[in-house]
């Protein structure tokens, strides 16, 4: 009985991580998203560029400094909520 009480929280954990991961992804997405649009870009090509980010494929810097600008830019102007810039990505088209 205790083998499955453990291996159900480390499945828990495991879940939550991943989720976490995941929204964290979204909301660099997201922002670079917006940033694409505002210098230029149609929402079809935002979106492109937001999917390939963050994959095995990019480059690690530019993902690191994207972090980094997403962060910051959460924290300026939203007092650090994601989800309102992931809601507003949405709003103009963002595609997960």
């Amino acid at each position: 009985m205790l083998i499955f009480t453990i291996l159900f929280f480390v499945l828990v954990i495991w879940l939550l991580v991943r989720s976490n991961s995941q929204r964290g992804k979204n909301f660099v997405r997201s922002y670079y998203f917006l940033l694409c649009l505002s210098e230029g870009q149609s929402v079809e090509e935002s979106n492109y560029l937001a999917r390939s980010i963050l994959t095995l494929k990019s480059n690690p810097d530019f993902d690191k400094r994207l972090i980094q600008m997403a962060s910051n830019f959460s924290q300026e102007n939203f007092n650090g909520k994601q989800l309102l810039i992931i809601k507003e990505a949405a709003l103009k088209g963002f595609v997960k």
